[in-house]
């Protein structure tokens, strides 16, 4: 089922607020990650009663969305176990099958676990292991028969389309994710790439915004902004010519561009992180098309 084509539109859809670039050091700090996906009520624009998931479902406070508060109310119980900040996100592929009512799907990172159909009464246990200061080794958990993906040679894509949250993301978002798609599967990546629509992750003013998970990349963790479909074959190729030994986004003289922050460090590191890869101005990769250009 293809999720992405309720929202599409063709040119009835016009940006009523401005784009601006991507600025450094506008990442809120965090040290994990959790993408969770899982079924909700219909959304009122659906005209069939069964539980549906992805952007179309998902409330302005994605806290309120199941799954996503289930995974809040874990980590608040356990607030003083849990190691750093948590971020939580939820997800959603752009073609999927419908989820049952009492299961869900969750990625966490920088772990790099991917569960799949996880029941939703086993949540709890999960979160805690990837999060928790001390997590037992040899914990109930290790014997739990769920299917578990480790994702770290994985480059995992999440684009934020979170229309119900600020519209910039919600126009700007899809078509990114659409390209991004299209690019992948012409170089034969499906493989080693994925595209999934995310709800927000801050920085609406600079839509569409992009995260980018998988320890086999530099950018493991960068977070970009100011991204559409006019750049994303410029973005994705950057992403692939990445050196191993290359420190991420901020090191790339075309990402660089598109570079918020990144995961593990605070808005001041961020900044400095930035600074301390200043590129010569002509190694500068001066993008001709931004994100601007949509809202006209």
């Amino acid at each position: 089922m293809n999720l992405l084509a309720p929202l599409l539109t063709t040119g009835e859809q016009k940006l009523q607020q401005p784009l601006f670039k991507a600025t450094p050091g506008t990442v809120s700090p965090y040290d994990h990650h959790i993408f969770i996906r899982a079924a909700s009520e219909p959304a009122q624009n659906c005209y069939d009663n069964e539980l549906t998931s992805g952007p179309s479902s998902w409330p302005a406070v994605v806290e309120r969305q199941p799954g996503v508060s289930q995974v809040f109310a874990t980590l608040a119980q356990s607030r003083e176990q849990t190691e750093g900040v948590v971020r939580v996100t939820a997800f959603e592929p752009l073609e999927s099958e419908p989820l049952e009512a009492d299961c869900c799907d969750m990625f966490i990172f920088p772990a790099g676990v991917r569960h799949s159909r996880l029941k939703l009464s086993s949540l709890a246990e999960h979160v805690q292991r990837y999060t928790s200061k001390d997590a037992p080794e040899n914990s109930i958990l290790a014997k739990m028969n769920c299917p578990q993906d480790d994702v770290t040679n994985m480059l995992n894509i999440f684009v934020c389309c979170h229309g119900a949250r600020d519209a910039r993301c919600g126009i700007v978002g899809p078509p990114l994710c659409t390209k991004l798609q299209r690019s992948i599967r012409m170089r034969s990546l499906q493989g080693r790439m994925h595209v999934f629509m995310c709800s927000h992750i801050g920085g609406h003013k600079c839509a569409g915004n992009v995260l980018v998970y998988g320890a086999v990349s530099p950018s493991d963790g960068d977070c970009f902004g100011g991204l559409n479909a006019n750049n994303a074959e410029d973005f994705l190729d950057a992403l692939l010519d990445l050196q191993v030994d290359a420190d991420g986004g901020p090191a790339d003289p075309i990402l660089r561009q598109w570079w918020r922050g990144r995961m593990g460090l605070s808005k001041a590191e961020q900044l400095q992180f930035f600074e301390d890869k200043h590129l010569p101005h002509s190694e500068e990769y001066d993008s001709a098309d931004d994100s601007v250009s949509q809202a006209k």
